[in-house]
């Protein structure tokens, strides 16, 4: 009996071990595509709103931005829950709260997007410049490729430390954001391959609303998700 004892003592401190390691790798993924999410998406932005000259490219930017910084929120919502030991109520309690104040964020912004830069771009089109907004999108989508790919490899780490719903939350998050950015590339080939000045540039603003309406409904499944494996 004392020896069974052993054994079983002997494997769940071997698999609390093996969590705590499983752990320090996710957070590590978590530091990587924060780095890559922020920095893709700063740029893109950069070049959207002072180049590119296009509403559709800012909201674009803008949602990938506001994604890259929640990859920096689950790395404060992830530490905070294991320093503290929280136990299950009160960890899902500061993690609703968590998630609730990245909806706030999100929405915010794009509803930024959508009143102070497409509205008043709906009654006054401007010119935009296709080879600047082809690029901000171009690193835009390079940067959710590197995403794909930190994924991929922590793919095991996050299933054996049990973050698996996580893991699936986080593909379906590059997933909505390629679509995006898959949809504001083809307008900007579009606009790059018609000759200039083009009537297709008054399009920029309806085609924001229909993008900001979709990123919504979409983002909406990711925190529907969310309410069951948070961030």
């Amino acid at each position: 009996a004392q020896i069974a004892k052993g054994a079983v003592l002997c494997y769940q401190r071997k698999t609390r071990i093996e969590k705590a390691r499983s752990r320090v790798k996710d957070e590590k993924f978590f530091w990587w595509l924060f780095l890559v999410g922020v920095l893709s998406a700063t740029i893109e932005l950069f070049l959207m709103a002072w180049y590119a000259n296009s509403t559709i490219g800012l909201a674009d930017a803008v949602d990938a931005l506001i994604h890259g910084l929640w990859y920096g929120i689950a790395i404060y919502e992830y530490r905070t829950v294991r320093k503290l030991n929280m136990p299950h109520e009160a960890r899902e309690q500061f993690r609703s709260r968590i998630t609730h104040a990245y909806i706030v964020l999100f929405y915010g912004s794009l509803g930024y997007v959508v009143l102070f830069q497409a509205i008043p771009r709906f009654f006054n089109p401007a010119v935009i410049a296709p080879l600047y907004m082809l690029a901000g999108v171009g690193i835009g989508i390079a940067g959710n490729a590197v995403s794909f790919c930190i994924l991929w490899k922590a793919r095991r780490a996050m299933e054996s430390s049990g973050e698996r719903q996580r893991f699936l939350q986080f593909v379906l998050h590059a997933v909505v954001d390629s679509g995006i950015s898959a949809a504001v590339l083809s307008y900007a080939i579009i606009l790059y391959l018609h000759p200039r000045p083009s009537p297709l540039f008054s399009y920029d603003a309806p085609l924001t609303f229909i993008l900001v309406a979709v990123a919504g409904i979409m983002g909406y499944g990711v925190f529907k998700k969310g309410h069951h494996g948070h961030l």
